[in-house]
């Protein structure tokens, strides 16, 4: 396919972070996937990392309609690094199509997950 002819993302995945008191909230909006994850995976990595420890962690998903294999991979790891700092990393807000996912791979066994980001920081 021609250079010009190649169709374009729309939905670029964006990141925004902030803390609400000692817990890091990473806002996520658009589709994750293998493609996409970067941005979000240098977020939860600053935040996982940042010099407060142990790393507290809440992943907004409200606006994110899509999940894939990637984006779990990237979850998962961060989660990782969270706990290994003695912390934690929870998700928040996810779509019903983010949800299935999660219970499909058994990630909600794994990472506490809150229906709200409210929730997730109580």
């Amino acid at each position: 396919m021609p250079e010009a002819s190649k169709p374009q993302r729309a939905n670029r995945l964006m990141v925004t972070s902030h803390d609400e008191g000692e817990v890091a909230v990473a806002a996520v909006r658009g589709a994750i996937d293998y493609d996409t994850r970067p941005p979000l995976q240098e977020a939860l990595a600053r935040a996982c990392t940042r010099a407060r420890t142990p790393a507290k962690v809440v992943v907004d998903l409200s606006a994110v309609p899509f999940l894939d294999s990637g984006g779990v991979n990237t979850l998962l790891i961060a989660y990782r690094e969270a706990t290994g700092t003695g912390g934690w990393l929870r998700l928040a807000g996810a779509s019903a199509a983010v949800l299935r996912v999660l219970d499909l791979v058994g990630l909600d066994s794994v990472i506490d997950v809150y229906p709200t980001v409210q929730a997730a920081l109580a």
